[in-house]
């Protein structure tokens, strides 16, 4: 009986096993976020050494062990070479896989979000769309895919829509009138509000926003960001600390 599996997947992080080989975590189109064992990736003359990297997105059939996936055979769809090509580029793109090896957990499906990582790679490679709108969107579309999609149409507690003022509170996952904010509950533009609803709904390569500047756009992605470690109950995500660094070097 065949018990092997064939799935698309892209490379999410490797670490080094024992002498030559790695473990990579992989997020399949098929099994979800997996871990597979590629064996002597870390010889100079690996035929692993493209498949293996970070970005690399590939057909792979797999056996499954005890504690990993073996590779059976690995055809190479895309290694994203492009994305290594610039500092700003590949931080933006290590944030995005770094995101989703933190969200989602191991072997559950997501075929949607497999597809979402694809489409975002390649629009963030084309250079295109401007990268602070595509980790809007991608932060936004994110966090909605794994069930925490911020509620921004009106009050969350009191369902009114007409306030003067709006707090976006990450406890509740949503905008609080005048009257409901809460002591943790922080202050929102109503042009944010408006502009999430476009980041979530709009695709990628519809994404550019030249309403909102780009100072605007820092303090919304700090926002999004916080929402993000609340609902991921993380401290910090090492790889945005990058990606800021890099977006606020660029207006200095």
């Amino acid at each position: 009986m065949d018990n092997t599996i064939k799935t698309q997947g892209i490379v999410i992080k490797s670490s080094k096993f024992k002498e030559n080989s790695k473990i990579l975590t992989v997020f399949t189109q098929e099994l979800g976020k997996i871990s597979i064992m590629a064996q002597g990736a870390m010889k100079a003359n690996s035929k692993a050494l493209v498949y293996s990297e970070a970005f690399s997105t590939s057909e792979f059939i797999l056996k499954k062990g005890r504690n990993f996936y073996y590779i059976i055979s690995v055809d190479l769809i895309d290694s994203h070479y492009y994305l290594r090509e610039s500092i700003d580029v590949m931080a933006v793109g290590f944030y995005f896989l770094d995101l989703v090896d933190k969200s989602i957990p191991e072997a559950e499906k997501n075929e949607k979000i497999y597809n979402m990582i694809i489409v975002a790679l390649e629009n963030l490679g084309n250079n295109i769309i401007n990268r602070l709108d595509l980790v809007l969107g991608y932060e936004l579309k994110l966090i909605s895919l794994i069930g925490y999609k911020p509620y921004l149409l009106n009050c969350i507690d009191c369902h009114t829509s007409n306030s003067i003022h709006w707090y976006f509170d990450n406890e509740k996952g949503g905008i609080l009138c005048s009257n409901c904010k809460t002591r943790d509950s922080q202050y929102i533009d109503s042009l944010y509000i408006k502009q999430m609803m476009n980041y979530i709904s709009l695709p990628f390569n519809k994404l550019s926003n030249d309403i909102m500047n780009f100072d605007d756009k820092l303090k919304l992605n700090v926002l999004i960001y916080k929402y993000i470690l609340d609902k991921l109950d993380i401290k910090e995500l090492k790889s945005w600390n990058m990606l800021k660094d890099v977006f606020e070097n660029s207006i200095t």
